[in-house]
């Protein structure tokens, strides 16, 4: 528990920094878990520098593979969310880094769940 507390102390000054430069995105951060309401566009952005932000100041890898991204509502079935999905990280060079995220439809609040 102690060892969850500071690491969560540690690394959200530089999540905070992160998010107030997206001022489009929403989200919380929970000891090491992080959500993200957003524009898919704009939560990926947030989510990229965020990873490339925690690797400069803290050496830290997020865990990429364990990257979910929710598509909130039921106009989309899964196929169609990841298909989404991929075209927008294939759409922008600075996503290269997240392309091991993977996409699903659930009936939640939030967009995008980002887990160190």
């Amino acid at each position: 528990m102690v060892s969850t507390v500071r690491l969560a102390v540690t690394i959200h000054p530089s999540i905070g920094r992160v998010f107030q430069r997206h001022s489009d995105c929403k989200g919380a951060a929970i000891c090491d878990d992080i959500f993200v309401v957003a524009q898919l566009q704009e939560a990926l952005a947030l989510v990229a520098e965020l990873k490339l932000i925690l690797k400069q100041d803290l050496d830290l890898d997020l865990d990429v593979p364990k990257f979910n991204c929710y598509v909130p509502g039921n106009h989309l079935d899964d196929d169609q969310a990841r298909a989404l999905f991929k075209d927008t990280l294939a759409s922008r060079q600075s996503f290269s880094d997240l392309t091991a995220m993977d996409a699903g439809c659930l009936q939640r609040d939030y967009v995008l769940q980002v887990c160190l």
